[in-house]
């Protein structure tokens, strides 16, 4: 059985934009399968200063939507 990330108590994941690590646990799954998932869903994401980041509400719609296989 695969167990999910917690949620690191000093992660904040009410901010606009998250990077991998926080977007994987906003999602509940580990960074390589948000990695592996993202480019099929088609979630869109910038880089900023060399992060790539995910807005909170693309990644919102895209598990209401089950674009995302968690």
């Amino acid at each position: 059985m695969t167990q999910l990330p917690s949620k690191p108590a000093d992660l904040n994941l009410n901010k606009d934009y998250l990077n991998v690590k926080e977007a994987a646990v906003y999602c509940g799954v580990s960074k390589s399968h948000f990695r592996a998932q993202v480019v099929d869903a088609c979630i869109p994401s910038v880089l900023f200063m060399g992060k790539r980041l995910y807005k909170r509400a693309d990644l919102a719609r895209a598990i209401d939507s089950k674009l995302l296989i968690l």
